[in-house]
């Protein structure tokens, strides 16, 4: 179990930022375990217990995310689509299986 402050938890979900996690939680929009939470330092656990946005679970961190890492070779635009049709990060990706269709 790691506790950490729950505008980090929603940040960490994807909910966004941590400015916009400190604002929903002070306007009173952030339950935790059912409980109306509006303290930002507020310690929760992300893992265990179920921590809701304007009535919405918030996904489990770590549950579905996917980190790459990746080596951009030369010649290749660092864009998912390119109007220029060169070569572009999107084009390398969609060649690895199971990789995300942005």
């Amino acid at each position: 179990m790691t506790q950490e402050k729950l505008q980090l938890s929603i940040r960490n979900s994807g909910a966004g930022s941590r400015r916009f996690a400190e604002q929903v939680v002070r306007e009173g929009r952030v339950t935790v375990n059912g409980q109306v939470i509006q303290d930002p330092a507020f310690m929760a656990d992300p893992q265990t217990d179920h921590i809701k946005v304007d009535g919405k679970l918030l996904k489990r961190v770590g549950s579905t995310q996917l980190i790459y890492i990746f080596n951009k070779p030369r010649n290749v635009v660092s864009t998912m689509k390119d109007p220029e049709e060169r070569p572009c990060l999107g084009d390398v990706t969609r060649q690895i299986k199971g990789s995300p269709r942005f």
